[in-house]
């Protein structure tokens, strides 16, 4: 998860959450040298959930509450490699956090990513010195938890939470492992997993009792279900995949293709209508928001459905097909492929922020910070501040419709599709274009222009509207 949940400012260093605040003040966390380490992470990729090592996990706890000591092995306990055997899981590697005085699971996520703690710069012998807090980094030498949960060779966890809250002990109130594994077979086949749920909250994150069960994931040779958490995981042969899926808000089948490779690849469905994904795929179905996430450079195509097309922070392709689509790149030197339609480029910022230069069609996109970025076949360029458009005879940018070279109706972003209880309007003019603003104006319009559909027809009135 990003860093942003937890982190609100490096310089001062602070936390939005008054107990993880905390925790960063009394260990002495240096701000730039937390931001120094999490920009020397270099991605890894999504984790498959697994039971028997979730099972394991829970084992630890129970042994941690009843020894009322934090530690990876306990007395009379088998270390992590024989506790993964005994819970069935034939491993290749492993590796384990723990935190025994966990206060909530953003706190002990944020726990594990810092890796507060003592230093050796902290220590006077064996032991800690009276002023740990205004020395060294505030952060474990080698970090360890930080570089176990980024360890890009594993491909499984399990996680288990367990409240202790008796006064009795000294553990708690939570206390939490997490078991990272890859497979003693892990070389033949990777992992296609996720979640499905209703973002109701509309943080475009998945949270407690947003998940939706049911979600039907096929490849060719089987097939899962997401469970009541909306959660799935479904091991694939490396290669070209083709993944399908169905069910659980979804308006119809969604095929997705990808060439699985070197890591796992996580697919979320979100409200029925979004499809979230950490590696390249192209997707044929009824989506209508595609979105990538993570630092890879990723190449996501979409089918003749007019969809919302977000790449991730790496360099991505993002090629809309036919429709008319939006596509942001979202950082990163992008290249965006408009295709057919009235395709639209999204940016953050407003228009004096960016450089555009136009070569024959293909444009140049820089400035704000979101690298430079390649267009071509996009027709429109949507800022904070307006939508603009190149007007063909003078080459110029130009407010969209006003003499801009796609002018007619701001496109809006691309919605789900309708049943046939649903009644909608046609609706524009005809017009003799006199002056040659690109724009209707009075006594431009024309009577001569007939509108069909399959159900019946209209002409435009003498003013040159129609409404059909």
């Amino acid at each position: 998860a990003s860093a942003n949940r937890f982190i609100s400012s490096y310089d001062p260093l602070s936390s939005t959450d008054a107990q993880i605040d905390g925790a960063l003040h009394y260990f002495g966390v240096n701000g730039a040298a937390l931001l120094e380490a999490f920009s020397s992470l270099s991605a890894a990729g999504p984790l498959a959930w697994n039971e028997k090592l979730a099972s394991a996990a829970r084992l630890h706890n129970s042994a941690v509450i009843e020894a009322d000591e934090q530690s990876h092995q306990l007395a009379g306990e088998p270390p992590l490699g024989q506790r993964l055997t005994n819970a069935g899981y034939e491993w290749s590697i492993a590796g384990e956090n723990v935190y025994a005085f966990a206060l909530n699971l953003i706190y002990t996520h944020a726990g594990f990513m810092v890796d507060w703690g003592y230093d050796q710069a902290d220590y006077d012998g064996q032991d800690v010195r009276s002023e740990f807090a205004t020395i060294g980094d505030g952060m474990q030498d080698e970090a360890g938890h930080r570089y176990t949960i980024m360890n890009p060779n594993f491909l499984e966890v399990g996680i288990a939470i367990t409240y202790e809250t008796l006064s009795s002990t000294e553990v708690g109130p939570m206390v939490a492992t997490q078991n990272f594994a890859a497979p003693a077979a892990a070389a033949s086949y990777y992992y296609v997993t996720g979640v499905a749920y209703n973002d109701t909250n509309r943080n475009n994150f998945y949270d407690a009792n947003e998940g939706v069960a049911g979600l039907q994931v096929n490849v060719r040779l089987g097939g899962v279900r997401s469970n009541e958490a909306g959660s799935y995981s479904l091991a694939v042969f490396t290669g070209p995949t083709t993944i399908t899926l169905s069910q659980a808000g979804l308006d119809g089948a969604v095929v997705v293709t990808a060439n699985i490779v070197s890591e796992n690849l996580k697919l979320d469905v979100v409200n029925g209508d979004t499809l979230v994904t950490s590696g390249s795929i192209t997707v044929s179905g009824p989506v209508y928001t595609i979105r990538g996430v993570g630092q890879s450079n990723l190449s996501i195509t979409g089918d003749y459905r007019s969809q919302a097309i977000e790449g991730s922070s790496g360099n991505d392709t993002l090629d809309g097909q036919a429709g008319s689509d939006v596509l942001f790149g979202a950082g990163g030197n992008d290249t965006l492929i408009g295709g057919n339609g009235v395709d639209i480029a999204r940016y953050t910022g407003n228009k004096s922020q960016y450089t555009l230069v136009n070569n024959n069609g293909i444009v140049t996109i820089s400035g704000n910070g979101e690298g430079t970025d390649t267009a071509r076949g996009v027709e429109v360029f949507r800022f904070a501040d307006g939508d603009y458009a190149f007007n063909a005879a003078s080459g110029k940018l130009v407010a969209f419709g006003d003499n801009g070279t796609a002018a007619g109706p701001r496109a809006l972003l691309p919605q789900p599709a309708y049943d046939a209880k649903d009644v909608f309007s046609i609706m524009g003019h005809a017009y003799t274009d006199k002056n040659g603003s690109g724009t209707f104006n009075q006594g431009e319009g024309r009577d001569d222009l007939t509108v069909a559909v399959r159900l019946g027809g209209k002409g435009s009135d003498a003013t040159g509207v129609y409404n059909l």
